[in-house]
């Protein structure tokens, strides 16, 4: 799936945008990672994507054809969004819970198949909580329930997903394992994909592209490696900050050090 936003304006009165003429894209088999301060609209930005906010003036367009208009069923077919972690936990088990990833693919009334339970297995293994699959989701942590839900939106086989910072409440062991794990998904499966995050080493990590979202409607987008620069997130974060680039398994990363608020 190819996602292209255009000329998006929107802001919750007219008198306050958060994004005013607003461009970019994502291709098939690329990751977009979006970065900015808190209250700059990162979240609200996948909302107006998915069509949960209408655009005051823009699109939206996928594959060709504008949002707009369309039956969002057949939006939702494609695309798989996983929130912010919420601390409401209801009591499904957790393979109910990924089960659920499964409703846009099921007639109405009709239940899962084995195939719809092996996907969901399957998603749960991917994000490395298979074991866990006949606990409660209100007897785990925060970054297990991060987890299934994770796995509920890959249960879905979208082709573009989704996901608001979805390293938050996590270990660095998770971290690494959710990074790895989203790579591979999107490489080998050609997926779109989109990731709010507050960690810019994460999106140089993963990212082919990155938007900056900077306050008073400014932004930034293009190569994840040209614009995550030392010069540029001070800009927008008001912090001075120091990059100290290393090679890894054949990649260059950095590790991003913020000094002091300037």
């Amino acid at each position: 799936m190819k996602l292209i936003v255009e000329h998006g304006r929107y802001g919750y009165t007219l008198d306050n945008l958060l994004y005013d003429d607003i461009n970019f894209a994502v291709n098939e088999g690329e990751i977009l990672s979006i970065l900015g301060p808190n209250g700059v609209g990162k979240t609200t930005l996948l909302r107006c994507i998915t069509t949960l906010l209408k655009w005051h003036s823009g699109h939206t367009i996928i594959d060709g054809v504008p949002v707009t208009g369309r039956n969002r069923t057949n939006i939702w077919e494609k695309i798989s969004y996983v929130p912010q972690t919420s601390s409401a936990k209801f009591p499904y088990t957790i393979l109910d819970m990924v089960l659920l990833g499964r409703c846009s693919h099921l007639k109405v009334y009709s239940m899962p198949s084995k195939k719809d339970y092996d996907i969901a297995m399957h998603a749960l293994d991917q994000v490395g909580i298979a074991h866990l699959y006949r606990k409660k989701c209100n007897e785990i942590s925060g970054g297990e329930y991060q987890l299934v839900l994770i796995a509920r939106a890959l249960a879905a086989q979208p082709q573009l997903l989704i996901l608001d910072e979805p390293e938050s409440h996590l270990d660095f062991r998770n971290q690494i394992l959710v990074l790895s794990m989203l790579e591979k998904v999107v490489r080998e499966g050609n997926l779109s994909c989109i990731i709010n995050t507050h960690y810019p080493e994460h999106a140089m990590r993963l990212a082919d592209n990155a938007l900056i979202l900077g306050r008073g409607r400014q932004y930034l987008f293009g190569k994840a490696a040209d614009i995550i620069s030392a010069e540029n997130l001070s800009d927008v974060f008001g912090v001075k900050v120091k990059m100290l680039p290393f090679e890894y398994g054949g990649k260059t990363l950095s590790s991003i050090i913020p000094l002091e608020v300037i």
